[in-house]
């Protein structure tokens, strides 16, 4: 068992290739428990991508699909990285 110990938000970059967008941040918990497996890990992801892509239609009136985001990592300023999951 592994036990990844840090602040309990994850932060993620992102923008949009459709209307050029750069720059966005996120904060999100993303939890990770043992008996979970990769593809709870697919759907996890894959609701974050779908609440950016609403958020970010609302605020910028843009008409993005899912496949015009990219989510990357993001490390603030204040906080070291403690630990890469691959």
């Amino acid at each position: 068992m592994t036990t990844i110990v840090g602040p309990s938000l994850t932060y993620v970059s992102w923008g949009c290739k459709r209307c050029g967008m750069r720059g966005g941040v996120a904060n999100t918990t993303f939890p990770i428990d043992p008996h979970w497996s990769e593809e709870m890990g697919r759907s996890l992801f894959l609701m974050l991508r779908q609440k950016l892509v609403r958020k970010h239609q609302a605020l910028h009136g843009c008409i993005a699909a899912l496949d015009d985001f990219i989510i990357g990592p993001y490390k603030p300023k204040d906080r070291g990285v403690i630990g890469v999951v691959r």
